[in-house]
């Protein structure tokens, strides 16, 4: 626990970028054997943290240079 402190205060807050996953959009009620379950489109979901992930990516390598 000590060290995960530790490296809290050694972040750059600046470079932390937050996403809710999956996002509320893509959300949705469904029944599942007389059940209400939240679920998800999965092949959505993975598209849209294979964007997430390159946009931030592609971000930090700009910061970088």
């Amino acid at each position: 626990m000590l060290k995960l402190a530790g490296l809290c205060y050694k972040i750059n807050q600046d470079s932390i970028h937050s996403s809710q996953l999956p996002p509320l959009d893509m959300l949705r009620e469904e029944k599942i054997k007389g059940a209400s379950v939240i679920t998800v489109d999965q092949n959505r979901l993975q598209k849209y943290v294979a964007e997430l992930l390159s946009s931030s990516s592609a971000a930090a390598e700009q910061h970088d240079q």
